[in-house]
């Protein structure tokens, strides 16, 4: 009997041990573990919150400066072609510099391959091609391609600028100058870059005028004389008409 005590006394202690570690510490351990873990996430997210509230702050006291950048990006690259100011806009340039803008043709507008996105639903980037016949003296000329860069609203890039003396030779010269400007504009209205002659313009020679058939077509792309744009009444009956 004294014998069997201190077997039966070890075999108790053995079993309270193991009852101790399976049914009190390890579930302990284990919902710490658990507890530092959401504490840990918890602290990761309201981390990103104050981050998030810095931001939401930084914005507010400098929202009169994001309006006018975005009013800015806004004429830069406007929603919608805006043909008839943007050939007010290049005649103006071009009267200002004392060039003679003979021929202002615009081409339909094209998709831009891999764009970024616009931020609004069914719309896209798209680029038109534009092309003019000038005649002018040479510093006239440069002073008009000086304007075009930094007076024009509108975002531009210049594909070939070609010059060549005039009929009263130089310093008078005429030539051409072909470029593309941007737009947002909806996806259904946008031709596909892909697609053979999407946003191609009328052939034209420098110094000549559309011919009548060349003019309809001319109508129909969203082509227009320059001049029209000396009387607001036959430019608004001009867009009308479009």
């Amino acid at each position: 009997m004294r014998t069997r005590a201190p077997i039966i006394a070890g075999l108790l202690a053995v079993a309270l041990g193991a009852g101790f570690w399976f049914f009190l510490y390890q579930p302990q351990t284990e919902n710490r573990e658990e507890i530092e873990e959401e504490t840990a996430q918890l602290e990761a997210e309201a981390g990103q919150l104050r981050n998030e509230i810095a931001h939401l702050r930084e914005i507010k006291e400098n929202e009169i400066e994001y309006e006018a950048r975005l009013a800015r990006l806004e004429e830069y690259v406007p929603h919608g072609v805006q043909q008839p100011s943007a050939l007010r806009e290049f005649q103006q340039t071009a009267d200002s510099a004392g060039v003679e803008i003979s021929d202002l043709s615009f081409g339909d507008p094209v998709a831009v391959e891999d764009a970024p996105d616009t931020g609004e639903p069914e719309t896209t980037l798209a680029e038109i091609n534009v092309s003019m016949s000038l005649q002018g003296g040479y510093f006239q000329l440069v002073d008009l391609l000086r304007r075009l860069e930094v007076d024009v609203a509108r975002a531009l890039l210049v594909d070939s600028v070609n010059l060549t003396e005039g009929e009263d030779g130089f310093p008078d010269l005429r030539g051409t100058w072909n470029g593309r400007m941007f737009a947002v504009v909806d996806i259904a209205s946008a031709g596909d870059p892909g697609e053979e002659g999407a946003g191609d313009l009328p052939d034209l020679e420098d110094g000549d005028e559309l011919d009548e058939d060349e003019l309809d077509d001319a109508d129909e792309d969203g082509d227009a004389e320059p001049d029209d744009l000396d009387n607001e009444d036959d430019e608004d009956e001009e867009v009308a008409n479009r």
